[in-house]
């Protein structure tokens, strides 16, 4: 992620009682969804495990994608060689009587995260990512094993794995890209040299 801004109402006393019920009574997560060598809870399971709690603490919320204040929105800003996008999300956790809130909004680079995805593709997985992350984060829930591929390394026998399976140059530049703290990695290095001279380019 690239950037995490918060803000909250004038007053917080009621929101936090209810928070703080909230939290006693909260089960941790089960994960449940597999994802890149990991499993984690996905978003729909975090919904339905927490709003009934939230409806008995008198909290909601909720997370905007959308309209004139656009509060999810998609920016394009030119780099050298090509251009980066930006997802970003407002998550707003309300108490229902007072109306006191506490509000988040993150954001994160397309860039490192299409890999073979289209635009609309990797756009609709950041942007759900940020929901479920964000909501946990507002809420101070965790899962079983809170990890995700956007904060988790792979293994390096699976990212070796990904390598073998690149079919073009591109595939490899952004397999390369994306994966910038194995740079240092031997493994890594040697077959992705070994796999850029079969291209016949630097992958680099």
């Amino acid at each position: 992620m690239n950037q995490v801004t918060t803000n909250k109402s004038n007053t917080i006393t009621e929101i936090a009682k209810s928070l703080s019920q909230f939290q006693s009574e909260c089960p941790v997560l089960q994960k449940g969804s597999q994802g890149y060598g990991y499993k984690y809870a996905d978003l729909p399971s975090i919904v339905q495990t927490i709003n009934p709690i939230l409806k008995k603490c008198g909290l909601c919320f909720t997370q905007l994608t959308g309209g004139t204040q656009d509060e999810v929105s998609v920016t394009t800003t030119q780099l050298t060689g090509g251009t980066q996008d930006e997802v970003s999300v407002t998550t707003i956790l309300i108490h229902s009587k007072s109306g006191e809130y506490f509000e988040t909004t993150i954001s994160s680079s397309l860039k490192a995260n299409t890999g073979k995805m289209s635009a609309i593709q990797a756009t609709g997985s950041i942007i759900t990512y940020l929901r479920r992350y964000s909501i946990a984060s507002i809420l101070g829930i965790v899962t079983d094993e809170d990890i995700d591929r956007h904060v988790q390394k792979p293994s390096i026998n699976a990212l070796l794995d990904e390598v073998r399976k690149c079919k073009t140059k591109e595939e490899l530049k952004s397999v390369w890209d994306t994966y910038e703290d194995y740079h240092t990695v031997k493994e890594f290095v040697d077959l992705v040299t070994q796999k850029n001279q079969s291209f016949g380019n630097s992958a680099k």
